[in-house]
């Protein structure tokens, strides 16, 4: 496709070229009148030239709804995928912060353990202290 748009601008350039300087010359050696005949030789190839930038506007247009319906179809699948990740951290949240807890909860246990054992009533250390304290 990108070759044959670039052969179509070469060979319009070389047309251009062949026959553009042609075209002046003969253009400038014309009178009023006839200038006007000349010009009007090339209405149909004008109608031809607007018809075919009228049908190259029409399937910009239908290229554009299409990249439109797929971008909208990505843009969707997107969300969905938003959604899935935001409901996986969520999920990521609530675990973290039970083991948060839980880490927590049996670090304070060791160290209610550690002053259990510290406690010395007597000469009696420990749990043994506590019914100490109770008698």
């Amino acid at each position: 496709m990108w070759l044959y748009k670039h052969l179509l601008q070469v060979m319009l350039w070389i047309v251009a070229l062949l026959f553009g300087g042609n075209l002046c010359i003969m253009f400038t050696s014309l009178t009023d009148s006839e200038r006007g005949t000349f010009g009007d030789q090339f209405g149909a190839a004008n109608a031809l030239f607007f018809g075919f930038a009228f049908a190259g506007l029409i399937y910009t247009i239908i290229l554009q709804r299409r990249d439109l319906k797929l971008l909208r179809k990505e843009l969707e699948l997107n969300r969905r995928e938003m959604e899935a990740q935001t409901l996986e951290f969520e999920k990521q949240n609530a675990t973290l912060l039970r083991q948060t807890f839980e880490t927590t909860f049996f670090h304070m246990l060791e160290l209610h353990k550690q002053n259990v054992q510290e406690i010395n009533v007597q000469g009696i250390k420990g749990r043994d202290s506590m019914v100490m304290l109770i008698i």
